[in-house]
């Protein structure tokens, strides 16, 4: 009869084999219903062997191997009782159940009872034969292997065994990859066995096999445990043979005896919790290359802190170290969690460590618009973003922290923005530059998880730490480059999030745009607010040479504009940042530029010719420079002999006045050089300003 997999057991193995994979299945023997398993021989002569066998872990009855009716007896070997289940457990308030084996009367001799998570291969009849009697991981059988991935520092095991010899019984791991198919075997090197009654042991050589196996990434191995009334707690260290490797599987053994093919009838052997340790602590701490002791977790060094200085250890062969500094205390804050953290979270040591305090001053007041572009697209603003940068002295050197909280990305037409995070950035030297203080970074930083609520248009939202995605990004390549005077301060940031590459300007802003005569065009690369006393347009149209203008409320980021003084200050200033690029930014008849650009042939600039403010044509010849973050109009279909073209309010610019040339008056050009013809431009005929 086949081996029977209820549900219960499948929906463990996905468990196991997606999630877990840091204990092995079943490895403490408590799930009630066992296996009820037989093997019939077949042919003329058919004998049948039952028994029964803890759920993910196989005997004798579930192997292969063309010498397996023979190894398994005479049909009265009572081999049905070879594996069985017992509550002679080490601790009844812990453990409700665990696995007996006893040896088997294989015809000729006992045999020592084995059990395994893989498959027990019985090849031939020569037990000490290890080319065709081992356990094997048997990939693709269910139920015959033990996906696994982490790595452990120890086998913990209770065990009791009663003998009568002296030879040892047997508890052994191999971890091992995926290569070949995940293939491995057990023994898969000669281990020193006890291999006589009387308890001398002899080394072996290593024996080969003709089959490929997988790579061993770490064993561990008793094979002489003693006979004892009482129950033995083991701790077996794992050898790892192949450190860099990571196991996909782990193949594991008991057995009554740890020479093959040796037994007694009086043996008997129970099994109970096993299970993988991972260690979690620090084995060593060195600060500036001197050790630190620990007094109940917690240490003093009377210096300042550098991380640069300070070395860490584990004793956790896959477990990590994250270390977590606090400026304002001085504390360093050591977590050290085993590799299977995620499933045991309380596998984890905290040490904290008291630093030497440095007097920090906080630069107060510092909010500001936060100013975001994504992949050269710009975002609308996120207001009001406050950072805190701490200063400090250290080593006779002028330092700050610099610290943007709750990071949100606002994307153009998203109904919510993603938050990303803290941007935490320490000990950036101040190099002083005029009147102001520069710092600069240039490397990897983490982000750290945000506030545990944020407001968003009014509403107080909560925030699980989870919900903060920036620091599942892991470590980002970042350029920061800021200044701060007094209680100002700007810092433009960017950032390499794959797929993405992200610009952050914030504080005040690189450059003021001003407005002192008036009218003026503008195109910014940041959304902006207007000035009280300030009226903006678009223009998408000339009607009769005259612009048709449609006034809008706040300026868009990278849209040319056209600006009207309306109020009595002598000027109006709007902020926006120093960003400049070659690309020209249409809208309408308005084409803006962010670099100082020559207008083109053709195109109209806004000027100020003898008191009469207008859109001049350009000719050939004559290009004046557009300046940076300013405007020039284009129309398309250029009327013939249109020099000019007024605004709305003709008397304001009376652009009437202008008037086409005469060739036969006398002929100034700007310069007061007297010439015989006017050409294209602005000459001075008769005395009156004319547009030729």
């Amino acid at each position: 009869m086949v081996k029977r997999f209820l549900f219960v057991i499948m929906i463990f193995g996905i468990v196991v084999n997606v999630r877990a994979q840091y204990q092995l299945f079943n490895s403490d023997f408590e799930i009630e219903e066992w296996d009820d398993v037989e093997y019939s021989s077949g042919g003329w002569f058919s004998t049948t062997w039952s028994g029964i066998e803890p759920k993910g872990w196989n005997s004798f009855l579930t192997g292969t191997g063309d010498a397996k009716s023979t190894a398994l007896g005479s049909l009265v070997s009572g081999i049905e009782n070879v594996i069985s289940k017992s509550t002679e457990t080490y601790d009844k308030n812990i453990s409700k159940a665990c696995v007996q084996l006893k040896p088997y009367n294989a015809v000729i001799k006992w045999a020592q009872a084995n059990l395994t998570n893989g498959c027990i291969n019985m090849g031939g009849t020569d037990a000490l034969d290890w080319t065709k009697n081992y356990n094997y991981t048997n990939v693709g059988t269910d139920g015959q292997y033990g996906n696994f991935r982490g790595k452990p520092d120890k086998i913990h095991v209770w065990v009791k065994f009663n003998s009568k010899v002296k030879y040892g019984a047997k508890v052994s791991c191999v971890l091992h990859d995926a290569n070949n198919g995940g293939y491995m075997q057990d023994p898969y090197q000669n281990y020193e066995y006890v291999n006589d009654k009387n308890g001398s042991s002899t080394a072996t050589t290593n024996y080969s096999t003709n089959k490929s196996m997988a790579n061993v990434v770490a064993h561990a191995s008793k094979t002489d445990i003693q006979s004892s009334d009482k129950w033995q707690e083991l701790f077996i260290d794992m050898i790892y043979d192949n450190p860099d490797l990571n196991p996909s599987y782990a193949l594991v053994t008991f057995a009554t005896s740890s020479t093959p093919g040796e037994g007694d009838s009086n043996d008997v052997m129970w099994v109970d919790d096993f299970e993988f340790i991972y260690n979690s602590e620090l084995a060593s701490a060195e600060y500036a290359g001197t050790k630190i002791n620990f007094s109940n977790g917690t240490a003093t060094v009377d210096a300042l802190y550098d991380e640069s200085k300070l070395k860490l250890t584990s004793n956790g062969k896959g477990a990590s170290i994250e270390t977590s500094f606090s400026y304002n205390t001085s504390v360093l804050t050591i977590t050290v969690s085993g590799n299977d953290i995620s499933d045991n979270i309380t596998n984890k040591h905290i040490y904290t460590i008291q630093f030497a305090q440095t007097t920090i001053d906080p630069i107060d007041n510092i909010s500001d618009d936060l100013f975001v572009t994504v992949n050269s697209v710009p975002n609308d603003p996120q207001s009001d973003v406050a950072v805190t940068v701490e200063h400090f002295i250290y080593d006779e050197n002028n330092y700050v922290n610099f610290i943007l909280r709750d990071f949100l990305l606002y994307m153009n037409g998203s109904a919510m923005p993603m938050p990303v995070g803290n941007i935490e950035i320490y000990y950036l030297k101040l190099i002083p530059d005029g009147d102001w203080d520069t710092f600069t970074f240039n490397g990897t930083i983490t982000l750290k998880p945000g506030s545990s609520s944020i407001l968003f248009q009014g509403m107080t939202i909560p925030m699980k730490e989870s919900d903060w995605q920036g620091p599942s990004l892991g470590p980002l390549d970042m350029t920061l480059n800021g200044k701060i005077k007094n209680n100002l301060i700007y810092v433009t940031i960017s950032i390499s999030i794959p797929g993405q590459e992200v610009e952050v300007a914030y504080g005040y802003d690189f450059k003021n745009y001003t407005l002192s005569s008036e009218y003026g065009t503008i195109c910014i690369p940041t959304a902006a607010a207007l000035p009280a006393g300030v009226k903006a347009y678009s223009c998408a149209s000339v009607t009769n040479n005259v612009l048709d203008l449609v006034e809008v409320s706040a300026l868009e980021a990278n849209t040319p504009y056209i600006l009207q003084k309306t109020g009595s200050e002598a000027s109006y200033t709007i902020l926006t940042t120093e960003k400049t690029d070659d690309e020209l930014h249409t809208a309408g008849c308005l084409t803006g530029v962010l670099a100082a650009t020559s207008a083109p042939v053709g195109s109209y600039v806004l000027q100020n010719l003898d008191d009469k403010v207008a859109f001049y044509l350009v000719a050939a010849g004559q290009q004046p420079t557009v300046g940076a973050n300013r405007c020039y109009l284009t129309l398309d279909n250029n009327a013939p002999g249109v020099k000019a073209l007024a605004f709305p309010d003709g008397t304001m610019t009376s652009i009437s006045e202008i008037q086409a040339a005469d060739e036969k008056a006398v002929i100034y050009d700007l310069s007061g050089r007297r010439v015989s013809k006017a050409t294209k431009g602005i000459y001075i005929i008769n005395g009156k300003k004319v547009i030729k």
